[in-house]
């Protein structure tokens, strides 16, 4: 319930306050109870409960060292698992606020309501519920990049990488690909139609189901002793979806029209690139899940160009379009937080005896998955 108030906040406010002089003010309205909604929920993400039981019970063999402190330094102040939602929420905003206070600043944004509604309709506000260390992660790399490149604060940055490296170890993987692809790709600006033959090239390698098929190839060629050998033919290297739905070829439309807005600006453009790279990996990965976390570090700057694409459709002549877009990413949204929550109240308490280390000893776990299933 939290999180559809929130959105319809999020809408009243993109209709009645944008226009509010006191910008860090307006900031403070939206993201505020975007925390309140963060801090106060209940059974939103398939990993909610794990996080419950993370937090009860703290193992330093299953999580990054910084997650597992911050668990151990909470639950000497309390039982209560709620102190740990509520903390990680404070995490997560001011890290946004940060974010989103730098890219006011440099002018690359200058509606902060509807750059927040860009964000919330992207994967980053789904996943700080249901992956709250990879969107601290997220965050942390996504401000080190804005302090590294924006506002050459490099030492910060560092520190900021390896903050967020403590919370998920990911961050690592993603600097690295970063690193690799600055020169090739980032570093350029590209013309408008090689990236959309670039992004067609990634519809139809995903429609023709590339990805499961090179896991194939490599699972039957690799030694039988290859790290992580069978994850290639897991589900984890299904997509979610089989198949391309209406909705699937809408969210491609929005992507190859947002291209559109693309922006030429040598200042910015390493940003606006990393949100094109975000955009063709998520047209040839489609949900995958063993790719979706690296994807979600891109979700901010991709959320650049669907704020640039809503902004340039608020023309009297593209109106309709512009409204559209907004009810589509705001329908979607709901619907994806829905079957979330239908999912945790099916499949995971159902079986979570299954996919928890959950014994008698353990009565407070059980009694939270009472009052919750209630």
């Amino acid at each position: 319930m939290n999180a559809y108030l929130f959105l319809t906040w999020l809408v009243i406010c993109n209709l009645f306050l944008v226009k509010l002089k006191n910008k860090k003010l307006l900031l403070l309205c939206v993201v505020v109870p975007m925390f309140l909604s963060l801090a106060t929920q209940v059974n939103i993400g398939t990993d909610y409960f794990a996080y419950v039981h993370s937090f009860l019970y703290p193992n330093i063999n299953e999580y990054e060292i910084g997650y597992y402190l911050l668990n151990v330094i909470l639950r000497k102040l309390t039982n209560n698992p709620r102190i740990l939602f509520v903390t990680v929420s404070l995490i997560q905003t001011i890290l946004l606020y940060k974010i989103i206070k730098i890219l006011y600043i440099k002018k690359i944004i200058n509606n902060i309501p509807l750059f927040i509604f860009c964000i919330s309709t992207n994967t980053l506000y789904i996943l700080m519920f249901n992956g709250i260390r990879s969107s601290i992660a997220v965050l942390f790399f996504t401000y080190a990049l804005l302090l590294y490149y924006l506002l050459n604060d490099k030492k910060k940055a560092i520190l900021m990488l390896i903050v967020g490296a403590l919370f998920h170890k990911s961050i690592i993987v993603v600097v690295i690909l970063i690193i690799f692809l600055k020169k090739i790709f980032l570093d350029k600006i590209h013309k408008k139609i090689v990236l959309l033959i670039f992004s067609v090239g990634a519809v139809i390698l995903n429609a023709i189901n590339t990805v499961p098929k090179l896991a194939l190839f490599a699972f039957n060629n690799l030694p039988e002793n290859f790290p992580y050998k069978y994850y290639l033919i897991s589900e984890h290297m299904q997509p979610y979806v089989r198949g391309f739905g209406v909705a699937t070829y809408l969210f491609i439309m929005v992507y190859l029209f947002s291209i559109y807005f693309y922006k030429k600006s040598k200042d910015t453009i390493f940003l606006y690139n990393i949100g094109v790279f975000g955009i063709i990996t998520i047209l040839f990965f489609n949900d995958i899940p063993i790719f979706k976390r690296f994807i979600d570090y891109f979700c901010i700057m991709e959320s650049l160009l669907r704020y640039r694409l809503l902004k340039g459709t608020l023309k009297k002549s593209w109106m309709y379009i512009s409204i559209f877009i907004f009810i589509f990413y705001l329908s979607t949204t709901i619907i994806t937080i829905m079957r979330m929550v239908e999912y945790n109240n099916t499949y995971i308490i159902e079986n979570i005896e299954k996919i928890l280390p959950i014994n008698d000893s353990k009565k407070d776990f059980k009694e939270i998955l009472y009052k919750e299933e209630k």
